[in-house]
């Protein structure tokens, strides 16, 4: 993998979209993390917190990558840097994964676990009871 003119214009392009995204992921988390202050739900605190602060990780991240492929782009005769082109393809993957996987992780556990949580008594006995052997 070399850094080339169309792959450092992708990046330039591409990681101010996923942290706008990301930074509306941010707004939903802190959303949760007051409600669960009004609300104390103490398992959950520790993750929102956990996720936020990985978030602002990622994002300094995408903002090195992008500071990377805009200075190598306004570097006439650049050379393709392999190393540069390897780190800004991580940060961009890393990226898009996070972008997906918050939104689905709570969907999912807005969905299945009250689901789960709260099935009809007869469900949930038998839920609770070992198979026959």
């Amino acid at each position: 993998m070399e850094m080339s003119e169309a792959f450092a214009t992708t990046v330039a392009s591409v990681a101010p979209v996923i942290m706008l995204v990301g930074a509306v992921e941010l707004v939903a988390l802190e959303k949760g993390l007051r409600r669960m202050w009004v609300r104390p739900d103490v398992r959950g605190v520790p993750v929102v917190l956990a996720a936020a602060l990985l978030w602002c990780v990622f994002a300094v991240l995408l903002c090195v990558a992008e500071a990377k492929a805009l200075l190598w782009l306004a570097t006439p005769g650049a050379p393709a840097n392999p190393g540069v082109a390897e780190f800004c393809c991580t940060v961009l993957i890393v990226g898009f994964a996070w972008v997906m996987l918050v939104p689905t992780v709570r969907v999912v556990n807005l969905t299945f676990v009250p689901l789960f949580t709260r099935l009809p008594p007869k469900f949930a006995r038998e839920a609770s009871e070992e198979p026959p052997s």
